[in-house]
């Protein structure tokens, strides 16, 4: 693969993970939204269950006993319905983040793919460099008469 693909491949994984990461981060607050609010709900159920707690040891009418239990039960339901929700979003954001993950080892991956491809060039460049150098040495040694094996006279 040439680098300029390559180039072009990491630069989509980079929007691809950038992408997921937001999608992540958005998954997060939605998850923490819905655990609030069943906090918040769990909290209206203990305070009208101390309610009713309360008028029961004061006498109230049965009216107003059965609209409190009734309430009481559809407070109930709401957290029912709130815990599926937040197992919901919870299992949304486990998928976000696995998401997140191979969209980092995929960059990660590519990037590494680059670096080898790069060093792979540069040791290329080195060795052809390298040959051209023996080839320019050894043409200068041919033309020179350096490095033969001719006899040197002195004239000592």
């Amino acid at each position: 693969m040439d680098s300029a693909n390559l180039n072009m491949l990491i630069e989509l994984a980079k929007t691809a993970r950038d992408a997921a990461a937001t999608r992540c981060a958005q998954a997060r607050v939605l998850c923490e939204q819905a655990r609030q609010q069943l906090e918040l709900l769990r909290g209206y159920v203990r305070e009208y269950d101390r309610r009713s707690m309360a008028t029961l040891s004061h006498g109230v009418d049965l009216a107003a006993q059965n609209n409190l239990r009734a309430f009481v039960g559809k407070l109930t339901r709401a957290v029912e319905i709130q815990q599926a929700e937040v197992a919901r979003r919870e299992a949304s954001l486990a998928a976000a983040e696995r998401e997140l993950v191979q969209m980092r080892t995929r960059l990660s991956s590519l990037e590494k793919l680059a670096a080898r491809q790069e060093l792979s060039a540069q040791s290329k460049q080195r060795r052809q460099e390298q040959r051209t150098s023996d080839e320019v040495a050894s043409r200068i040694r041919r033309n020179t008469g350096f490095g033969s094996n001719a006899l040197v006279t002195s004239d000592w």
